[in-house]
């Protein structure tokens, strides 16, 4: 028996299968098209979380398989989570954890020669309709691949299931960058009303492009004011409960970067009204809860000022559109995001650079030539 259940607006799964029961949450939004997605899938969704025919269960079909040795998804799984984990860093070891671990519900019951295209297809929909992100969609199948691939040199398998799949790039305002007029729109409103902390927070990530998490994990001895310099030389990170500051993962992005007029105004506020060894969190342990009530606060000034929702990291984008629309060096503007490279900052904000009617190289004249 299964069904599919509404709970607070979302739609669960209740199926009872050789006499046990399992409920869960599919993740998907109570709709008369969900529940018909569901409904007509409810077996393949099943499959994605350990509730189809396992591999004991597949024998038993067919007695002539009970004399080949039989190796699970999950043995070749484990081999290749170990090679992935080797010189890896905490962080990456975190997000390479859930990956494998939501492959491991997903096809953790089953023998590797049971795995067939259709099961594929079928994980990719749901993976579709969950609303997977394309950086995830790409972590998942690439772990997949190297998992058929060491099946195929073991000669468990004579082909592999696994196909090409692009998922369809949604559109979104998440990462547009904000004008200038809309930046100084954004701090008007956030010095009016919200806390003085957070508009010098918006102030150093608007006028310096650093990240949302080198920020928080500033330190006041990385100021030197004599100079005008920053450095930033970590990231805040948390795994497994306990927070650090992590290195950054290439050498560039630790750097030392200009301190802007309106920057230099935001850091001597905090340096000398914020107690403490950082410039805007209390302690390493409290960091998520400063970032989470400064992600509050930000989604609060967008919504009363009218603007699409975007993420905080939006700061870091509006900073190298402003600098490249009012002509600032490319190669300044690198340092300061902390790109590897000229090449990368042009690649990914080509598309920002001014279009206007502007003359170039005047000191061309035709009566010379």
């Amino acid at each position: 028996m299964a069904r599919v259940v509404a709970k607070n607006g979302i739609l669960h799964i209740d199926a009872t299968i050789n006499g046990k029961r399992y409920r869960f949450s599919s993740g998907l939004k109570e709709s008369a098209e969900n529940y018909k997605y569901l409904r007509e899938n409810l077996l393949n969704i099943v499959q994605c979380h350990n509730l189809g025919k396992n591999a004991r269960e597949l024998t038993k079909e067919n007695p002539k398989e009970k004399s080949v040795k039989q190796t699970s998804f999950i043995e070749l799984l484990n081999q290749v989570k170990l090679e992935s984990f080797l010189n890896a860093k905490e962080s990456t070891k975190l997000s390479l954890k859930y990956q494998y671990n939501e492959l491991k519900r997903c096809f953790g019951m089953f023998d590797i020669t049971q795995i067939k295209r259709e099961n594929i297809a079928n994980y990719y929909e749901y993976l579709v309709k969950k609303g997977c992100k394309n950086s995830s969609f790409k972590a998942k199948r690439s772990i997949l691949g190297r998992v058929f691939k060491l099946a195929q040199q073991m000669q468990l398998i004579t082909y592999n299931p696994l196909f090409a799949f692009k998922l369809k790039e949604q559109k979104s305002t998440q990462n547009t960058p904000f004008s200038f007029d809309e930046i100084k729109m954004i701090l008007h409103h956030t010095k009016e009303s919200a806390p003085r902390s957070f508009y010098n927070y918006l102030v150093i990530a608007f006028f310096t492009g650093a990240r949302v998490k080198e920020i928080l994990a500033l330190k006041k001895e990385n100021v030197d004011f004599k100079r005008d310099k920053l450095e930033i030389k970590g990231t805040v990170t948390t795994v497994q409960g306990r927070t650090f500051i992590q290195e950054p993962k290439t050498e560039n992005s630790k750097r030392k970067i200009d301190i802007l007029p309106p920057v230099r105004k935001a850091l001597k506020e905090q340096f000398y009204f914020k107690k403490g060894a950082f410039f805007f969190i209390d302690s390493l342990e409290k960091a998520d809860t400063t970032y989470k009530k400064f992600s509050q606060l930000w989604h609060k000034v967008l919504l009363e000022l009218g603007f699409a929702k975007r993420v905080l990291y939006a700061t870091r984008h509006s900073f190298a559109t402003l600098m490249i629309d009012k002509g600032e060096s490319i190669l300044w503007i690198s340092k300061m995001l902390g790109h590897k490279n000229a090449a990368i900052t042009l690649n990914f904000y080509a598309k920002n650079e001014r279009t206007d009617k502007e003359k170039h190289a005047q000191f061309l004249t035709q009566r010379e030539f």
